[in-house]
């Protein structure tokens, strides 16, 4: 018989505080637009969600999981190691025979649209974090995936654009 209710039957073993096992695998894309959403869920064991969505709609969704529920892999391209390097093969085909000052708008352009998807995937990580979500920064390994590959490994087959399949990537390879 226990005398309060801080003994413990003999042979009794306290659980190890261990997290339970998340529900759901939040991917997200940030964009200086609508950043790429995708939700992996464990007990269906497919994707919920994946669509393109607005900064303060991303915020809204994410708050509808629960933050113990749920972790989050957010696509962070500064990780990337190639981030500085020069890539020709991504300019436009004419891009030589454009004026010097048409290039260097051109590549400012480019420079100020890379710093505002940063920015906003700093923006994204630190309002979920404040609000209690496990936010991982995920850095891709592999190529980005088109229609066909996305088809291939995950047998979504709805039209999606570049963000979505980059964050159902993150989601994917993450589980």
């Amino acid at each position: 018989m226990m005398k309060n209710n801080n003994e413990r039957p003999a042979g009794y073993q306290t659980p190890i505080n261990r997290p339970s096992k998340r529900q759901f695998v939040l991917g997200i894309d940030p964009d200086k637009n609508q950043s790429g959403f995708a939700v992996w869920s464990y007990p269906q064991n497919k994707f919920v969600k994946h669509v393109p969505l607005y900064f303060a709609e991303l915020q809204e969704t994410c708050f509808g999981y629960d933050p113990y529920d749920c972790v989050v892999y957010l696509e962070a391209g500064w990780l990337n190691e190639g981030r500085n390097k020069y890539q020709s093969k991504t300019l436009p085909k004419d891009f030589d025979t454009w004026s010097r000052a048409r290039r260097e708008a051109y590549i400012f352009e480019r420079g100020c649209d890379v710093g505002i998807n940063f920015g906003a995937g700093f923006a994204i990580t630190h309002v979920l974090r404040a609000n209690g979500y496990t936010v991982n920064h995920y850095c891709p390994k592999t190529a980005k995936w088109d229609a066909a590959a996305l088809r291939r490994y995950t047998g979504i087959t709805a039209m999606t654009n570049q963000d979505v399949r980059d964050a159902i990537r993150a989601a994917y390879l993450n589980r």
